[in-house]
């Protein structure tokens, strides 16, 4: 009887763990106005992305990796750790890293890239204002 208490405990903290996760992830890809979609690609379609932001599901490692890339963000920042202050290194480094993410599906077709890139920069560029730089 123990033991099913104490699984009951851990599935609840798993579901936790889950809705949790599935929240971030859902708050991030709005801020961005990106699709499920986009920030499951390549590899993880938009259905999968959907489960996981309604903590239905728990991300595999390889695939938490790659949204936590497609959003500008790390694992644990995923995870809910507290980022380190923001400074307008950091920022761009995201937005690098956000660029390079995206120009791949860009491949080709050069508006489309400098549209990618224009979109990461006028993101960015309001933190970066509001940042004195520390590095």
């Amino acid at each position: 009887m123990g033991r099913g208490i104490r699984q009951s405990g851990r599935q609840a903290a798993r579901t936790a763990v889950r809705h949790d996760l599935g929240a971030r992830i859902r708050e991030r890809r709005e801020q961005l106005a990106l699709t499920q979609v986009q920030i499951g690609a390549p590899g993880y379609g938009g259905p999968y992305v959907s489960a996981v932001e309604a903590g239905r599901h728990l991300p595999s490692l390889e695939a938490l990796l790659l949204v936590a890339q497609n959003l500008g963000m790390t694992v644990g920042e995923l995870l809910g750790e507290t980022p380190e202050p923001t400074t307008a290194g950091s920022v761009l480094a995201r937005a690098l890293t956000r660029i390079r993410a995206e120009l791949p599906r860009a491949t080709g077709d050069r508006h489309s890239a400098l549209t990618t890139i224009e979109f990461v920069l006028l993101h960015a560029l309001p933190l970066i204002a509001d940042r004195p730089d520390k590095n």
